[in-house]
């Protein structure tokens, strides 16, 4: 009842801002008696959600045949399938504010228990570690952070009218666990356990991710030897405990700590930023990427943010998606069976994520990798012209420009300048643009903010051309799952975009997968020749 009490009334007498009104408050009603989940969420949770909304974004379709050569040890031509599909790369989460307690500026209704990330163990070890390892120098007068510290706050407006409602959010995007799932399937679309690898010798994790090439396979193997060090039965998880979290943010927090003089040499550079703001981009904005190196900072980390333990939960939810599966190895066996006339190798049936910039065979993304992080980039994150993105100064003093994030007609922000800050009497709405200008500063390029690769990842969709994009990104997770896609998260075919639906004020956080385009061929045996272009009919071929 009190919550139905707090909705504005419509008290407008322009009969446009009336109706507009009416509509908001019907909005708010419908959100209120809606599904919303709260208390957040964990590893687990983003596993299975990503694994039901496999029907709807994944959009598997076999583009053509790849031809490819293998000297082992005599000539051998292997003709394979080429195949195209999304994955659950990123995931993408907003939120009020980095610690707990409620800070100089914060208002609302928000308890200390759900203002940090909804992702749970992320809230307990990197909130928490970022705010106690960078407050001590973000508290400066050159940041202008000095009285409120790393706190954004926020301005409810309280009635139609009063149109000031600036609120502030962090935001991190971060490669999701769902990356292990495809080096798990075998060509018949099932889970390669410990126990099914035959002549595999001394396979310890489900898909033997330890032998996996590059970066995953030795954070892989480093976490099997830690396990075996510590006597964990091959199904057992680390026994769950404040401690495991408190090691874990310590970790974290040393890492930071070794990175105190660059933090202060980055603040002398900040001087001269301020002062020409154009060199802000060649100078400054990468000043602090040496922070991302998160996943470096050792076995304590891991045991919370675990390869190994994703790997598990994979293969106990598993079940979900089987049917799914079962279809996508269905339109295989078809057709090799009866498009192609030669012999067909197939090892896998889904194609690893690769980080941005890599072709098919490249180097794979690291689950729990951390791609931008708003808490390391406080000044940015908090900051506005001149300083920040001064190369969209013209879009931004555009009011016609076309960065506009919203529903129809109706603006809730604006894509420029990035930062946390946005003014919209609606909170879902203000988490979907703070969202996407996350998201945002992850795809651009060439590299202009802070974040973890200097590719970028691409694929971002404006508003005029969100009718003629296939690709359809974005899944809300959080506090509302549907278990589907959409291109936009302010673009809805059913006119139900992601942010009309919620009463704005329960938790004010929100979590989103971001789902990428990836293709390969259907074996990694030999070396690629070329890619013959198949036109298939119906729903198998790429279109």
């Amino acid at each position: 009842v009190n919550a139905i009490d707090a909705i504005p009334k419509a008290t407008a007498t322009d009969p446009d801002t009336r109706k507009q009104q009416n509509e908001e408050r019907k909005n708010y009603l419908k959100g209120l008696l809606s599904d919303q989940k709260t208390g957040g969420f964990d590893t687990a949770y983003i596993l299975t959600e990503t694994i039901e909304a496999f029907s709807d974004c994944l959009d598997y379709c076999i583009k053509g045949i790849q031809v490819r050569v293998d000297f082992n040890p005599t000539i051998d031509i292997i003709f394979t399938l080429y195949v195209q599909h999304n994955n659950a790369d990123l995931i993408v989460q907003v939120y009020p504010r980095l610690n707990k307690s409620s800070g100089v500026f914060a208002t609302g209704p928000l308890s200390d228990g759900d203002s940090q990330a909804p992702w749970n163990e992320w809230a307990k070890v990197m909130n928490e570690a970022l705010y106690e390892g960078t407050e001590s120098f973000v508290k400066d007068p050159l940041y202008n952070l000095n009285s409120g510290g790393l706190d954004g706050g926020s301005i409810e407006g309280k009635q139609y009218g009063a149109h000031q409602a600036v609120n502030f959010k962090e935001a991190d995007v971060v490669n999701n666990p769902f990356l292990v799932l495809p080096l798990l399937l075998d060509r018949y679309g099932e889970i390669e356990t410990r126990e099914s690898n035959d002549g595999i010798d001394g396979c310890k994790t489900d898909g033997c991710l330890e032998q996996e090439g590059g970066e995953l396979g030795q954070i892989a193997q480093e976490e099997v030897d830690d396990r075996d060090d510590n006597n964990l039965n091959d199904d057992e998880g680390w026994p769950d405990s404040e401690q495991l979290y408190d090691d874990a943010k310590e970790e974290v927090k040393e890492t930071l700590n070794e990175y105190e003089g660059k933090a202060i040499d980055y603040k002398d550079k900040l001087v001269g930023c301020k002062n020409n703001a154009n060199n802000m981009v060649q100078d400054c904005s990468n000043e602090m990427l040496y922070f991302m190196d998160i996943m470096g900072v050792g076995k304590e980390f891991r045991r919370v943010f675990s390869v190994y333990t994703s790997a598990m939960e994979i293969v106990n939810t598993f079940r979900q998606v089987q049917k799914v599966i079962d279809t996508i190895v269905g339109i295989v066996k078809l057709i090799y069976g009866d498009v192609v006339s030669v012999s067909v190798k197939i090892d896998k049936i889904l194609c690893a994520s690769v980080k941005p910039g890599e072709g098919p065979e490249g180097d794979k993304m690291i689950p729990f990798m951390p791609q931008y992080l708003s808490g390391l980039d406080f000044f940015f994150w908090r900051g506005g012209l001149p300083w920040t993105d001064p190369h969209k100064t013209t879009t931004i003093l555009n009011p016609l420009s076309k960065d506009r994030v919203g529903s129809g007609r109706e603006i809730w922000g604006h894509l420029f300048p990035r930062t946390g800050f946005v003014d919209h009497p609606h909170d879902a709405k203000r988490g979907v643009v703070t969202a996407m200008r996350a998201m945002n500063i992850v795809q651009e390029n060439p590299r202009k903010r802070m974040r973890k690769d200097k590719p970028g990842f691409g694929g971002f969709v404006t508003k005029g051309d969100a009718g003629k994009s296939g690709v359809r990104a974005w899944q809300m997770i959080y506090p509302h799952s549907p278990r589907k896609c959409q291109i936009r998260p302010d673009v809805s075919d059913s006119k139900n975009a992601m942010g009309d639906f919620m009463y704005p004020g329960k938790e004010q956080r929100y979590a989103f997968n971001y789902w990428r385009t990836h293709e390969c061929g259907l074996t990694s045996k030999g070396s690629e020749i070329g890619v013959i272009e198949v036109s298939l009919g119906g729903d198998i071929g790429c279109h």
